[in-house]
């Protein structure tokens, strides 16, 4: 009572390779991620069947599983300081430590642990070809390569000056031009902006830029007419966030997806006529330029 019927996809992502065939359903709620009795498939003898119910929670630098075969008196617990979301290891070896506890062999385990992983989409999911270097120079992972092939920035420097905000976060960056320089000041960030072949450089229709966008974070964008689109690269020397390229340093939390290290920080500035708005991808903010007064 109080608890809600979950589907196939919800155990899976758990680690539970389930049958839809066997009429069984699982629950979960009232604080547990899963609450049902284990498959006759796809689990060791001594665990087919029995009840069990589980609790997992992630942040960005630490995870905990714990899985429980309440009826035998059985629970493994397990805590680490993985980030991202890196989890997929640590719920395959809860199940095989479960297994081990419960009375399976090391072989019956291994390959629970080895079935978890598939079952999760561990190996499809968390090894793409996200380190392969682009064209640009920079990692897959961190965003599309899209060079403009251009020396200089489509734009006057002057045209991209100004201060962009938005309702949380306020006037947020601060955008200068000085002779061949445009310079940004965005939390830590504060220093000159660089702008180089590899860089995006494109007119494009409005409505498709703004649908690269998810939808809570289009903001004001205009859906009509066409919009330039100019990259520009922050410096991979930070100070106030910790981080520099010359002398190897990184910090929390801005070298935890702020900066998409190894690669430096893109600003996208969107321009229509006198309009403006800052895009920072490895955020998802989307800052709209204020008025001139």
């Amino acid at each position: 009572r109080g608890q809600m019927a979950v589907g196939v996809g919800w155990l899976e992502t758990c680690g539970i390779r389930w049958d839809q065939a066997s009429g069984v359903a699982a629950g979960a709620g009232l604080g547990f991620d899963v609450a049902a009795r284990l498959p006759v498939q796809h689990m060791p003898a001594v665990m087919q069947g029995a009840a069990y119910w589980e609790k997992s929670g992630d942040t960005n630098m630490h995870k905990a599983r714990l899985g429980a075969l309440p009826e035998r008196g059985i629970a493994v617990l397990l805590l680490s300081n993985l980030g991202g979301e890196v989890g997929g290891p640590l719920t395959a070896l809860k199940f095989g430590a479960l297994a081990v506890a419960a009375g399976a062999t090391e072989e019956e385990a291994d390959e629970l642990t080895a079935q978890v992983l598939e079952t999760t989409g561990y190996w499809e999911n968390q090894w793409v070809p996200g380190a392969t270097c682009t064209e640009c120079g920079t990692v897959a992972f961190n965003g599309p390569c899209v060079p403009g092939h251009q020396q200089k920035p489509p734009q006057a420097l002057a045209s991209y000056e100004g201060t962009y905000a938005d309702d949380f976060y306020g006037d947020a960056m601060q955008l200068t031009a000085k002779g061949e320089v445009l310079s940004m000041q965005f939390g830590p960030v504060d220093g000159p902006l660089s702008f180089g072949v590899n860089n995006q450089a494109r007119q494009a229709p409005c409505k498709e830029v703004a649908e690269t966008q998810p939808a809570w974070n289009r903001g004001t964008l205009p859906l009509t007419g066409s919009c330039m689109v100019t990259e520009f690269s922050a410096p991979l020397e930070i100070p106030a966030g910790g981080i520099s390229d010359a002398n190897s340093t990184v910090a929390f939390p801005a070298g935890c997806g702020f900066v998409p290290l190894p690669d430096a920080m893109s600003v996208l500035v969107i321009t229509q006529g006198k309009s403006a708005w800052a895009l920072v991808p490895g955020m998802l903010v989307l800052l709209e330029r204020r008025p001139s007064e």
